[in-house]
């Protein structure tokens, strides 16, 4: 898998009381508190359900995927961004001498000059 490049958050809300949609699709279950939490998503697949207990809360997908995406956009940005400057640099860095005459002139010292 490819190296994480941010963490990134979405409101959750407590449903508890409210009505959801009548079809949910299982996604995943996990032990919280010692209670099962079913995670379920509605057909839209634009929401995730948690069920703890008695308790409900949701989590907009599409809330996620936004700021997923303004993370995945900076993290570009910066990589261009540090192109960019490593480009600059490289053309302000005086030119580094070939080996071969710098081994030359060392030991033979320079040509004349005439």
């Amino acid at each position: 898998m490819a190296d994480q490049i941010a963490l990134i958050e979405a409101p959750i809300h407590e449903t508890t009381g409210t009505p959801g949609p009548r079809v949910l699709h299982d996604v995943a279950r996990f032990e919280i508190l010692g209670v099962l939490c079913h995670v379920r998503t509605n057909p839209e697949g634009d929401t995730l359900f948690l069920s703890v207990g008695r308790r409900d809360f949701a989590v907009s997908l599409l809330d996620l995927a936004a700021t997923a995406a303004l993370a995945v956009e900076a993290h570009l940005k910066g990589e261009i961004r540090a192109r960019v400057l490593e480009s600059q640099e490289a053309r302000t860095r005086p030119a580094r001498p070939d080996p071969d005459t710098v081994f030359a002139e060392h030991h033979f010292g320079s040509a004349p000059k005439h």
